[in-house]
Order: C-alpha cells, then sequence, then structure tokens
C-alpha cells in the first residue's frame, strides 16, 4: 500500500486530491494532513477519516514517513517543501507551479533520485486539449 500525505488542507485538496486518492483506495491510503492552521487540518483530516493531523512538515514526515506527498501549498512554498520531501525518501505530487525560477526548480532537481517530483498541470479547456 503507498503512504500518502496532504500538505496544505485548502480547497484544492479537498476537492480534487482527496477524490483522486480515494480512487486509488485498492493501492493509496491518506495517511496524515499536514497545515499551518491546526483546526483547518484537524477538520480537514476528520472530515476525510485522515488518521494523523500535523502542523509542520518535517515532523510529518519523520513521524508518518508517506511514500508520496502531495502538495497542496501556496506557490512560494512549493520548492523547498518539495526538496524537504524528496530528501525524506518521499515522491512529490505539486500543484503548479513547482518553482517561482529555474534556480529554485535546480534544487528540487538536484534533491530527486531515488525518489521524484511531478507537477499537476491540466489544459482542460485549452486549445491542447
Amino acid at each position: 500500500m503507498i503512504r500518502t500525505a496532504i500538505v496544505g488542507t485548502g480547497g484544492i485538496a479537498g476537492v480534487c486530491h482527496v477524490p483522486a486518492l480515494r480512487a486509488q483506495a485498492h493501492r493509496a491510503e491518506i495517511v496524515a494532513a499536514v497545515d499551518v492552521d491546526a483546526l483547518r487540518a484537524e477538520e480537514f483530516a476528520a472530515g476525510h477519516g485522515i488518521p494523523a493531523v500535523h502542523t509542520d512538515l518535517h515532523t510529518m514526515l519523520r513521524e508518518q514517513r508517506p511514500d508520496v506527498v502531495h502538495l497542496c501549498t501556496p506557490p512560494f512554498l512549493h520548492a523547498e517543501q518539495a526538496v524537504a520531501c524528496l530528501e525524506a525518501g518521499a515522491w512529490v505530487w505539486c500543484e503548479k507551479p513547482v518553482a517561482l525560477s529555474l534556480a529554485e526548480l535546480d534544487r528540487v532537481e538536484a534533491a530527486e533520485g531515488p525518489a521524484f517530483a511531478g507537477a499537476v498541470f491540466q489544459h482542460r479547456y485549452g486549445s491542447g486539449a
């Protein structure tokens, strides 16, 4: 079973990430929710049946040891959080953008292997779709 964690419990986490993970319940389980707002994290976890709640990413990584982390936080946090997750051995599924500069993206890339980072980047209504 793939152990997953959701970091950032705002709108996109509950609307997109939880349903996607629940659709894969035969192979993935959500083991933790993380948010700097403890009450919001607790309410999110209770509403989605997530067993562990944290307000600190590093503590969650150390205690829960997820295989994959979904980053649903504001963009200015993505690169730093992705690097922390990768360094802890967790793969990263990140809302866009992964980084705010090429230098930040280089830091994320340097932290990859054996775990890697990927980005949500859908074009539902664009001409490319």
